[in-house]
């Protein structure tokens, strides 16, 4: 909103000062001489007309910023308010095991507290989109926090297996889609990490 503000006082600064350019030499003419020469006033405006439209045209996209800003920030908005109702609903679902029966996705496991765990990993993956979306987490700390908290387990590892792929073709093309690749990217060193341990124990 701030930066709403700061577009909407430049341009009406933009303004007032083209208006007061505008009108500056006729009304000092004016002021100091009574026999006022209207025809030479006619020309002094003429003289500044030029000016005048060009601080229009600042003027002019000024606003069209400002439209612009505001049309971002109510996507924004709206995509943040439809993020917490897919939220509330999974916490419904986490705590009622017949509305958790609604969502095909979470159904996969038979085991209820396996279903209540995939309702879980997913809540906190969509709060670490949203952070890292805004800034609040650098990339290098998100991959930190999948790779220690997520994929270190079974249930993270099993819950991107089955849901990577309904993820990758809901959010194609969407700005969730660059979290995507980022989990995908830790998912599949995780699997190569666990290979490898598996490998070693077999070899010794």
């Amino acid at each position: 909103m701030r930066s709403v503000r700061g577009v909407v006082v430049w341009v009406l600064l933009v303004f007032l000062g083209g208006l007061a350019l505008l009108l500056s030499p006729p009304l000092i003419d004016y002021a100091f001489d009574p026999n006022t020469d209207w025809e030479r006033l006619a020309n002094i405006g003429q003289a500044y007309g030029s000016v005048s439209m060009l601080l229009s045209a600042l003027a002019l996209v000024g606003v069209v910023a400002t439209t612009i800003s505001q049309n971002r920030q109510a996507r924004i908005a709206l995509e943040y308010a439809q993020r917490d109702q897919h939220a509330l609903l999974l916490k419904m679902a986490i705590d009622d095991a017949v509305l958790m029966e609604c969502w095909g996705s979470l159904t996969q496991d038979p085991a209820p507290e396996r279903r209540r765990q995939r309702a879980y990993i997913n809540l906190i993956l969509n709060f670490w989109a949203a952070t890292w979306q805004l800034g609040g987490m650098p990339e290098s700390q998100l991959r930190g926090l999948l790779a220690a908290d997520i994929f270190a387990t079974e249930v993270g590892l099993r819950f991107w297996e089955q849901a990577r792929l309904t993820r990758k073709v809901v959010h194609a093309g969407a700005q969730p889609a660059a979290f995507d690749r980022i989990v995908e990217d830790e998912y599949l060193r995780a699997l190569a990490k666990l290979r490898s341990t598996e490998a070693s124990g077999i070899g010794s």
